[in-house]
């Protein structure tokens, strides 16, 4: 079952890139119909405002389409180059970019981080780089209102500094705790072993080669033009203000729902499939538990049928958004939203039963 998991999830990385007009093939009129159908009543049910989708199946960009408002006051509609918050996708990212220079021969997986890098209390431990992606690193999550942070931090060095002296929450490896502050110290560590910037070895290296051209870091000095305005749940009103900068690796970009199917089209452009196994791969815990959780990706399955998803999701101050594949189908989904709505695995999972066989 495992082996033709990968073999399918490896024919989903295809080059392709579409143009930044809504789109829809006609061999999928009434499927798009009936997603799109879907896509409308999630969007009343929760009053969102806009909402941007993306399809692709077989490498093939699909459908693309932006439904209703990036911005109320001014009535600007969204398309398919409106940039939204896509929150903890930025991890899936992050962990490509491991994945290239774990092929580069640049560390292991096995490595303990302080062995490249140290940076306090956060390293002082001979934790994994595999559980260190992989959520088993014992370093903390958001506490108290971080996760609201409106402070500029000019590099991921910066961004460190709200966790770095804070001892570990278990021992390594002992049980499965989601943590952003965790892709942050990988952020680092892509800096320390590629010598760039986690910004600059990003842009060149990662989204320039995936095809992602409308995909910056936010709060960064980069170009944001065509950024949704973000909405507390209902749309009612614009969200506070926040920044960023603090979780760049691991909540930090701006990006369209077209950029992220290409991200799994192209995957295989910077990765190799042996390397691209191990992300994919569940880890486990001590007691032989898996956590669903490989490196920058969830893996999961349909209760019912035994089908195997690849997902992630991202929920930030106004934005949620989700990323979804079908290997055996595929088929890759990625929706985002302008306020924190309410949706994940199992509504995108409807959207992508459509478009089966």
């Amino acid at each position: 079952m495992k082996r033709i998991f990968l073999i399918t999830l490896a024919s989903l990385f295809i080059s392709h890139f579409g143009n930044s007009q809504n789109y829809a093939d006609s061999t999928f009129t009434q499927q798009i119909h009936a997603a799109r159908e879907l896509i409308l009543k999630l969007k009343e049910d929760q009053k969102i405002p806009g909402i941007s989708i993306a399809v692709g199946k077989a490498g093939q960009t699909i459908w693309k389409e932006g439904i209703g408002f990036a911005d109320i006051k001014n009535e600007t509609a969204v398309t398919t180059s409106t940039k939204f918050r896509i929150a903890s996708i930025s991890k899936t990212l992050t962990a490509l970019a491991i994945g290239k220079l774990y092929d580069e021969g640049e560390l292991e997986w096995s490595d303990p981080v302080n062995k490249h890098l140290s940076i306090g209390e956060a390293t002082n431990s001979s934790y994994t780089i595999r559980q260190l992606a992989g959520h088993q690193s014992g370093i903390r999550h958001y506490k108290g209102f971080e996760f609201y942070s409106n402070k500029q931090y000019n590099s991921v060095e910066e961004s460190l500094d709200p966790f770095r002296d804070d001892k570990l929450l278990f021992e390594p490896g002992a049980e499965y705790k989601y943590t952003t502050y965790g892709y942050t110290v990988l952020g680092r560590l892509i800096e320390v072993l590629s010598g760039q910037s986690y910004a600059a070895y990003m842009s060149t290296e990662v989204l320039k080669v995936l095809g992602m051209k409308n995909t910056v870091l936010a709060d960064g000095g980069f170009d944001e033009s065509g950024v949704a305005t973000f909405y507390s749940k209902g749309g009612k009103r614009e969200t506070r203000e926040v920044n960023l900068s603090v979780k760049w690796p691991g909540g930090g970009f701006l990006s369209t729902p077209s950029d992220l199917v290409s991200m799994v089209n192209r995957a295989g452009k910077i990765i190799s499939f042996s390397t691209l196994q191990d992300l994919i791969t569940p880890q486990k815990l001590p007691d032989g538990s898996t956590t669903g959780y490989g490196m920058g990706f969830r893996i999961s399955q349909v209760q019912s049928t035994g089908q195997l998803i690849v997902h992630h999701g991202g929920r930030i101050v106004g934005a949620r958004s989700f990323l979804l594949a079908l290997p055996d189908q595929q088929i890759v989904i990625a929706i985002c939203t302008n306020t924190e709505a309410d949706y994940g695995v199992n509504e995108v999972y409807e959207i992508a039963k459509l478009f089966q066989n």
